[in-house]
């Protein structure tokens, strides 16, 4: 019985890493320009939270930031301002590094 119920849990998360893997792929363009827009600003804030107001673009943009972060591509910090928490995200030494051969990458294609 515990054999089963391992294998039928173990299929699930199998199929749901499957399928994260695919859409990260699918979304490295994504990921880059992520990546760009922070090193060219420096320091990049998101309104995490607003009254009144809920996105999907912001949920997204959330795990971006959250998978970049675990990358350990950028390091975030939440901040307070009086309309609402944001958060503020800055590249790390491996992001920078990453970030040289993305541009390089870039201007070698155009």
């Amino acid at each position: 019985m515990s054999d089963e119920l391992r294998k039928a849990l173990l299929g699930v998360v199998e199929e749901e890493n499957r399928n994260r893997v695919r859409g990260v792929e699918e979304s490295l363009m994504r990921f880059s320009d992520l990546l760009l827009a922070i090193g060219l600003v420096g320091s990049w804030d998101l309104l995490l939270w607003a009254e009144g107001v809920e996105s999907n673009d912001v949920k997204r943009m959330q795990g971006d930031l959250d998978l970049l972060e675990k990358a350990g591509l950028i390091k975030t910090e939440i901040k307070y301002r009086p309309h609402g928490p944001y958060r503020d995200c800055q590249l790390t030494d491996r992001g920078v590094e990453l970030l040289k051969k993305l541009t390089e990458e870039r201007t070698q294609t155009k």
